[in-house]
């Protein structure tokens, strides 16, 4: 049988000890969640450990290198396998890639091997029973070259380090003992707790050969090769994250977070390999992986900016097919994967994690999460269709809401006997946006951002402010309030004279409100602005449709409606305007309450048009009322007359109701009708 590393249990915790005789696989079947439960997933059945022995345990000669000067060795030639033990040729070291225990032999007097379960990357993994302590399953973890120094360092760091580490999401070290190796010199074994679970690179392998993850993927994720589902990857992730958090907060550096290191059980995700573990700064032996290793690490030592970057890289190899040979070190660019086109939010926190400047990287671990958060509820809300809000832990609420207004920005409509014109305004945009939440010691880079946009709103530099708020959304993509405030800055750019790029503009500007409306259904500055671009750009059917998804509870629900029936006939030539306009108006206005007081005002700017259409030669095919009135020249004269003195009864201005019975009077049918 072939290597398995990486795809074997290796190492989770027991509830109890137990014997070997009686070991039983636990049955349990169902879904569980993850990342906060927000994600779910299936509860994958742990592995029994005597099932989880190699029976033919190889290290592939791919893998074999001298321990000491990093060359190949063990290498076959002319069609002949290579030694598995043997001479360096380079540097005359002695190497053995052979399993040195054996199945029945006791370690340290107390552990009685079973057999090798896994190689990794510090040596062969071994599979015993603590005879001392009730027969507990334990795991012993060798060397790969136990003449070799940078080895031998390794094991005395994962004996400094681990006896101080206990927490959930990181494996337990029960002991730390010697046997004598092949050359009869001591070998080094950490005494491990038997995590019966899956790693994560498993998972992703079965994946991609299932050619499905653990559902269907989304179509525009099929074409990244099968890799696992987005919201799959942040959800383990964010269970991840608190152990690496609680290893900075003790001076240690993980440095080889991968997928191989990340272990899934019936009932947690746990860190499994903790032999890269080093003090914050320590220059001593690095040890890491192509493809997930910081670059700066050799100058820098291992420090919490490198393991950040390691979780970018996780993650973005979770997701994404990122051969070593291309982009060992980099992204593909957003627009050359369509998980990335798909979720701009998801692309900008791997940017971040993954930026080659570390001071422009997230400050920690916790910081990298929160916005993993906002994302994760992002993708959740654009996949499930419904909303999937959550409180900022960086930003207030908006303090009030800036452009849900009657009429469309830009657009003239004739109510009430009035002209009006709203327009997006600056200074109100300024004052309507969510606030920082105050800090003791405020250095975040973003918060000086921040000032500076909301600086340039109210004093008229739009253009600066953009590209502040522009940062800001790089900085913390999960966060809505950054968003919210660069796609109303774009739509005012669009209303200035001159102004470059406008397309680009219009999309982010598009782009931002939709992806805010969909995740949080108060956000109805959003929605309106949504409504506002689509409509500006002849999309009725898709401006109404979003004012249509304001919620019945909101207090913004009458002018939605109100709203869609100004857009609906707005600009519209009358020979374009059909029967089923004007009842679906009709049927939009008559849901609303009794006590909305612009309700009124429209019913008169609708029957107005109404008129119009029956004046243009239109016969109503029903003889349904049309605001109690029949659809026909005399029926409309008499409903808007009567909203028209009732508007009047109800105005508070003397001069205001003579109008609007001046006009009453016109309007009202001649005998002969």
């Amino acid at each position: 049988m072939a290597e398995e590393e990486g795809t074997r249990a290796v190492l989770v915790t027991e509830s109890a000890p137990v014997k070997v005789e009686a070991t039983r696989p636990r049955l349990r079947t169902g879904r569980r969640r993850i990342g906060e439960g927000l994600v779910e997933i299936p509860i994958r059945e742990d592995i029994e450990p005597t099932s989880a022995i190699l029976t033919n345990p190889v290290v592939s000669e791919s893998k074999r290198v001298c321990g000491n000067c990093g060359r190949p060795v063990g290498r076959g030639s002319a069609g002949k396998p290579g030694p598995a033990d043997g001479v360096c040729p380079h540097c005359g070291t002695l190497f053995s890639f052979s399993p040195h225990l054996e199945t029945g032999e006791l370690v340290a007097g107390q552990y009685e091997v079973q057999g090798c379960i896994a190689h990794g990357g510090v040596g062969w993994i071994y599979l015993a029973v603590d005879r001392n302590v009730s027969d507990r399953w334990v795991v012993l973890k060798g060397l790969l070259q136990p003449g070799g120094q940078q080895a031998q360092a390794i094991a005395v760091a994962e004996r400094q380090f681990l006896a101080m580490v206990n927490h959930p999401g990181i494996v337990k070290i029960y002991n730390f003992v010697e046997h004598p190796g092949f050359d009869g010199r001591p070998v080094g074994y950490i005494v491990m707790e038997y995590i019966g679970g899956t790693t994560l690179e498993a998972v992703l392998a079965k994946q991609r050969a299932a050619g499905t993850g653990e559902h269907e993927l989304p179509r525009t994720q099929k074409a990244d090769q099968q890799m696992m589902p987005v919201e799959q990857a942040l959800g383990y992730l964010l269970d991840v994250m608190p152990a690496l958090s609680y290893l900075h907060s003790l001076g240690l550096v993980y440095n080889d977070l991968k997928p191989e290191n990340i272990m899934l059980t019936e009932d947690n995700i746990e860190l499994i390999d903790m032999g890269a573990v080093s003090g914050i700064g320590d220059f001593g032996y690095i040890y890491g992986t192509k493809g997930f290793q910081a670059p700066e690490i050799v100058r820098t030592g291992p420090t919490i900016a490198t393991d950040v970057y390691t979780v970018g890289r996780t993650l973005a190899k979770l997701t994404v097919d990122l051969p070593n040979d291309r982009y060992a070190e980099t992204l593909p660019d957003r627009d050359e994967v369509p998980l990335f086109e798909r979720y701009e939010s998801f692309y900008r926190l791997l940017v971040r994690a993954t930026n080659p400047r570390p001071m422009q990287r997230f400050s920690s671990v916790d910081e990298m999460a929160d916005q993993c958060k906002g994302v994760l509820h992002e993708i959740l809300a654009e996949q499930t269709g419904s909303p999937c809000p959550r409180v900022s832990t960086l930003f207030s609420v908006p303090r009030s809401t800036c452009g849900a207004d009657l009429a469309l920005q830009g657009t003239d409509v004739f109510v009430d006997g009035r002209r009006r014109n709203v327009r997006l305004n600056a200074a109100d945009v300024a004052r309507a946006l969510p606030s920082p939440i105050p800090v003791e010691d405020p250095d975040d880079e973003w918060r000086e951002d921040w000032e500076d946009g909301i600086s340039g709103l109210q004093g008229g530099d739009l253009a600066t402010a953009l590209a502040c708020f522009e940062r800001v959304v790089g900085l913390l993509p999960g966060e809505a309030a950054p968003k919210l405030a660069a796609a109303a800055t774009a739509e005012l750019l669009l209303d200035t004279p001159d102004t470059p790029d406008t397309e680009r503009l219009r999309q982010m500007a598009q782009r931002y409100y939709r992806t805010l409306w969909r995740t949080d259904s108060s956000m109805v500055n959003a929605a309106f602005g949504l409504a506002r671009l689509l409509a500006g750009r002849g999309d009725r059917a898709g401006a109404i449709e979003v004012l249509d998804q304001v919620p019945l509870t909101s207090r913004h629900y009458g002018e939605a409606q109100l709203t869609s029936v100004v857009i609906l006939f707005d600009g519209l030539p009358g020979d374009e305007i059909t029967e089923a306009d004007l009842r679906d108006a009709a049927r939009r206005l008559g849901r609303l309450s009794e006590t909305e007081p612009r309700a009124l005002q429209i019913r008169a700017f609708v029957l107005g048009i109404a008129l119009d259409w029956v004046r243009s030669g239109a016969v109503a095919s029903s003889e349904q009322p049309f605001f109690g009135h029949p659809l026909d020249q005399r029926g409309l004269r008499m409903g808007i007359e009567e909203a028209l003195r009732e508007l009047a009864r109800h105005s508070p201005r003397r001069r205001h109701r003579y109008t609007l019975v001046d006009f009453a009077n016109a309007i009202r049918p001649p005998s002969w009708l």
